[in-house]
């Protein structure tokens, strides 16, 4: 089967202004980037005798790499107090949430990218005396990521 490209509109696929983001079932309208991934890493598997090259791969770990927001400064302020509400108190890391990253252009499919447990584990602060806007990398742990329903590892 080949893989189907798809046409291009003004040279373009997917762009910024393609991504949606969720935090916790709430679009966030405030980031200017967000990274994350997945990783799959395989042991060979070796045997005896005179050919001693790989015959087989082991089913290996699985690692979720953690994503990281880039959002704005009031925007994480929002995010932080809204966590914490959540969660009963002021402790804006305990609560557990979705990340959901969907990606969609007029005439394409959508990509669907969720990362079903998450928590908050740090967040940043300061300043540069310049007139861009004030934005903060806000870091997350998940378990794992979700590529339209797919995995990148068989679930058992």
């Amino acid at each position: 089967m080949a893989l189907k490209e798809f046409v291009l509109v003004n040279g373009k696929a997917f762009d910024h202004g393609s991504v949606l983001l969720f935090i916790d079932g709430e679009k966030v309208e405030g980031f200017k980037s967000i990274k994350y991934g997945h990783k799959r890493t395989r042991g060979k598997v070796t045997v005896g005798g005179r050919n001693r090259a790989p015959r087989a791969f082991t089913r290996g770990t699985y690692e979720a790499e953690d994503p990281t927001i880039s959002l704005l400064r009031d925007t994480a302020r929002a995010l932080r107090d809204r966590l914490a509400a959540r969660a009963g108190g002021t402790a804006y890391g305990d609560r557990e949430f979705p990340i959901v990253v969907q990606y969609v252009e007029p005439g394409m499919p959508a990509v669907v990218d969720v990362m079903p447990r998450c928590v908050l584990s740090g967040d940043g602060g300061g300043t540069d005396d310049n007139a861009d806007a004030h934005y903060e990398d806000v870091s997350f742990q998940t378990l794992s990521l979700r590529r339209n329903k797919k995995t990148l590892h068989s679930v058992r």
